[in-house]
């Protein structure tokens, strides 16, 4: 794909396959477990820095990523056991046979676990908090060409030290177990390892402020944190730096204030800087903020010019629109017909009109703008 894609409605793949890319992420932010569905297509991630990842809401649904391989599929599932909301990052690659070069660099899952055979596929699972939920992992038919079947496959989860052994019920070239920790992590520009317990953006109505929040489990070398937003999710602008807390065993609580949101639908993250400088990501939160649309004319009456203001109301000032929006201002006489029309992008929100050549009496003033219609009355003298 080559570049990051952020899915703020359907994700629909009816036929063929949507390749990901290496350090690239699908986002999906409509948190409706049917927001991404296929009929014959698939998407490839088959790399560990190819990622998909899925807002979710607080209800215990069941979410499908549909991933496939040359020709397969083999969708992932989260079943949520908990109504908790989470972003579910997944990444998922085909491995040498029996992928021992994939293990944390001097553990041997074999020599550990008395495991000889395994399947030919790894996967990568971060949720922004983690909860209990049923997992169902699919591979390829050629994926298990190595394998002897003597026993039910098991999934084993990497806990930061050694494997754990996750049994659970096998179907046909699938296995689904109940999970309630996950390894997380990934190379850089990756996502945060679940040491971060939750990250969250809300705007505050009250101040018109968005309040950001996020707490961790640990810490371990953490120098400080990052606060960043973006209007569509790939180009992000600093907010704020907060100092992390170093080493720590247990849980910190951090705060920031976004003094100066965006209009409309934005994305937060937080980065993590390390003291060696290693830097991590967290998963993007989405915050909507509508439109306080404010409407003027003066002076009333008027003489020769005729000021309009439109914009947001925001702590007492009248701020442009969003830039991908538009305002349409007509003038109508009293008869009802227009003797002034005029486009306007976001960026405009204050101009004046010559009305010098207007005949007196009473005109209409309409701003048409996000599919509102607002109106005044102004008096020509």
């Amino acid at each position: 794909m080559g570049v990051d894609l952020v899915v703020a409605s359907n994700l629909n793949l009816l036929d063929g396959e949507l390749a990901i890319g290496t350090d690239n992420k699908i986002t999906i932010t409509n948190a409706s477990n049917s927001a991404v569905g296929n009929v014959n297509g698939y998407l490839v991630s088959e790399g560990q820095t190819s990622f998909l990842e899925w807002y979710t809401d607080a209800t215990a649904n069941t979410y499908i990523f549909p991933f496939g391989v040359s020709g397969s599929h083999i969708p992932f599932t989260f079943q949520k056991n908990t109504a908790v909301a989470t972003n579910i990052v997944i990444a998922t690659w085909n491995t040498s046979p029996d992928n021992q070069t994939m293990l944390p660099v001097g553990t041997t899952l074999s020599a550990a676990k008395g495991v000889s055979q395994l399947i030919d596929r790894w996967w990568e699972i971060t949720p922004s908090v983690a909860l209990p939920a049923d997992l169902t992992f699919r591979w390829t038919t050629s994926e298990t060409s190595s394998v002897n079947y003597t026993g039910d496959p098991m999934s084993y989860h990497w806990n930061g030290t050694d494997w754990d052994n996750i049994s659970g019920s096998a179907g046909l070239e699938s296995i689904t177990a109940t999970w309630t920790s996950y390894s997380g992590g990934g190379g850089g520009g990756g996502p945060l390892p679940l040491d971060l317990w939750y990250f969250d953006a809300e705007h505050n109505a009250a101040t018109g402020n968005v309040d950001l929040s996020w707490a961790t489990v640990s810490e371990t070398n953490s120098e400080f944190f990052t606060v960043e937003k973006s209007r569509g999710g790939k180009d992000f602008e600093f907010v704020a730096t907060v100092p992390g807390a170093g080493t720590s065993k247990q849980s910190v609580n951090y705060s920031a204030v976004d003094e100066d949101p965006y209009m409309g639908l934005s994305y937060y993250r937080l980065k993590r800087t390390d003291f060696d400088d290693e830097c991590k990501y967290s998963q993007l939160v989405p915050v909507t903020i509508m439109e306080n649309l404010q409407f003027s004319v003066w002076p009333n009456p008027a003489k020769d010019k005729l000021e309009i203001t439109f914009g947001n109301a925001s702590k007492g000032t009248i701020l442009p629109m969003s830039p991908e929006n538009s305002a349409e201002i007509n003038i109508y006489d009293s008869n009802g017909r227009i003797v002034y029309s005029k486009v306007f992008d976001g960026t405009f929100y204050k101009f004046n009109i010559d009305i010098s050549a207007f005949d007196h009496g009473m005109y209409i003033v309409t701003l048409n703008a996000n599919n509102d219609l607002h109106t005044a009355k102004f008096v020509k003298e």
